[in-house]
């Protein structure tokens, strides 16, 4: 009979401890402030006419997330880039552009020390998704105006790109998927997984698919790992760039560790890494009257750190 007992104890125990599921979620309060920091750092691998370049990049940004309101909907929130960095190291020169050195000749500099402190808004669901972006592109062209036409027309247009494809609206909204469209619609056990979907857009647009799953706490946190296939869209669309037109075939994978603040569900630390292969192709211009494709390999790591 005891044993009975004991059998019945445990199996009772069993069930409550494998029965207990966490709801994975932003709970974010109103007028409270959170910070981010990212730091990507790469290498572009190309081989152009029988020759093997390399490009190595790290871009680091540093933003504040006031919230203002909370709905039904998630929550609204004030945003400011705060840092901006970007440097790069290729065969035959560096360079290197900063807001915190507006001083400097380069106009890029300049232009990304004027984007900082300035507000755009945008809305985020509970479960980390970006549903809006309001005003980040407005304030970037803002900045381009006010170099009035004291720079000429094309190298005006190669700075806008620039910022575009880091800073923008859908960098930024890739950036931030990246981070927070992490959660599961339902709450979840140790050990179970779920599916998340998003797109990258920084020069190029890559459709990535990620499986993460619920690997447990530690202390105040909540830890989440995720992997996944990374590939640009079939047919997708060209870009403009030094007045040719360049698409990408790219496939490849990425995976990343999170921790999760379990009162506010904020990513406090994490890393990213990707890696992915295929080929830029340059349509036909009068350079080049058969165009050019370019076998090409990136290779990222991204730490997160939040406040």
């Amino acid at each position: 009979m005891k044993n009975l007992l004991f059998l019945f104890i445990a199996l009772l125990a069993f069930q409550l401890v494998h029965a207990k599921k966490t709801e994975l979620r932003l709970n974010l309060e109103v007028g409270n402030t959170y910070t981010t920091k990212s730091v990507s750092v790469g290498t572009i691998s190309q081989e152009m006419m029988g020759q093997n370049i390399n490009i190595d990049m790290k871009i680091t940004a540093e933003m504040s997330f006031r919230v203002i309101d909370e709905s039904d909907e998630g929550y609204d929130l004030d945003g400011q880039y705060t840092s901006m960095v970007m440097e790069m190291k290729m065969p035959q020169m560096n360079m290197t552009f900063s807001s915190e050195t507006p001083e400097a000749k380069d106009p890029l500099s300049g232009m990304l020390a004027k984007m900082t402190d300035k507000s755009f808004q945008l809305t985020l669901s509970r479960k980390g998704e970006v549903l809006d972006v309001k005003n980040l592109d407005v304030i970037m062209n803002s900045v381009l105006d006010a170099l009035g036409d004291n720079m000429p027309a094309a190298q005006k247009e190669q700075l806008q790109k620039q910022l575009g494809d880091n800073y923008g609206e859908n960098a930024f909204r890739g950036n931030m998927g990246s981070m927070l469209t992490i959660f599961p619609a339902q709450p979840v056990e140790v050990g179970d997984s779920w599916k998340s979907s998003l797109n990258l857009e920084s020069g190029m647009v890559l459709n990535v698919d990620i499986t993460y799953t619920f690997k447990g706490e530690e202390g105040d946190y909540y830890l989440i790992s995720g992997e996944g296939t990374m590939s640009t869209p079939d047919n997708g669309a060209s870009i403009e760039t030094d007045g040719m037109s360049m698409s990408f075939a790219m496939t490849g994978a990425m995976k990343s560790d999170l921790k999760v603040d379990k009162k506010t569900g904020w990513v406090m630390a994490g890393t990213a890494e990707q890696s992915i292969n295929g080929k830029a192709k340059i349509g036909a211009n009068d350079q080049m009257p058969d165009g050019m494709d370019i076998p090409m390999t990136i290779k990222t790591t991204t730490t997160f750190t939040g406040k």
